[in-house]
């Protein structure tokens, strides 16, 4: 890795680190998710992009509820909750990903299967002659912060086998990251971890870049 990157991706880790040790180990504060979002999730991504919190509906009537970060397309409508500005309703197809933040990944990892689960049967429907970079799936990937995780890459790598789990990043004790790169399962440590944690999330965000829906479906046939 080159020596310059290197080093701004160890002193963006030391500092989420120390703004978790600072928040307390329990939980993820709103200080702690906001300087997440915004020293690397956010620079990972093309500037067409930003981070929201709230739920995702799809053009069958699917809705995910309320998720903790949700990565969106800017050039889509997404609609403002009328008291809450920051939590939107957003559309399938403006997602390229979902992020959850956790503090102990091990003692919360029920709570990220039940993000999935509710994630999984979301479905994007793009027009084909707007996708300029391959295939795009239907599902949206979901992707994992952990503050304290597993120290083995092979625990890690056994998770992404389960479906619907596209990448997990571990910050503590050792940078691990296991997750879908491309058209594999990418594997790395230390400050390569954040690197291909940023790799991973850049590409799905590219694969929709300049893709196109319907908007319109969403206004016919649902009246639930």
């Amino acid at each position: 890795m080159h020596s310059v990157l290197y080093s701004r991706l160890q002193a963006i880790r030391q500092a989420l680190v120390a703004a978790h040790q600072d928040g307390g180990p329990s939980a993820i504060s709103g200080y702690v998710r906001e300087q997440t979002i915004r020293q690397l999730i956010l620079p990972s991504l093309p500037i067409k992009y930003r981070s929201t919190t709230g739920q995702i509906i799809d053009q069958y009537g699917g809705k995910t509820g309320q998720l903790d970060v949700i990565i969106e397309n800017s050039m889509f409508p997404s609609i403002a909750a009328p008291s809450i500005a920051d939590v939107r309703l957003v559309l399938a197809e403006g997602v390229s990903s979902v992020i959850e933040i956790k503090s102990t990944l091990p003692s919360q990892w029920e709570q990220v299967l039940s993000t999935r689960d509710k994630l999984y049967p979301i479905q994007r429907r793009y027009r084909v002659e707007s996708i300029a970079r391959g295939q795009v799936p239907e599902r949206i990937p979901l992707f994992i912060i952990a503050y304290q995780g597993w120290n083995q890459l092979e625990t890690l790598r056994s998770k992404i086998n389960e479906e619907g789990i596209d990448g997990i990043l571990v910050l503590q004790p050792l940078p691990l990251f296991a997750g879908r790169l491309y058209d594999d399962v990418c594997t790395a440590t230390e400050e390569n971890a954040l690197w291909a944690f940023i790799c991973a999330l850049h590409f799905r965000a590219t694969q929709i870049l300049d893709a196109t829906c319907d908007l319109f479906a969403y206004g016919r046939g649902i009246t639930e």
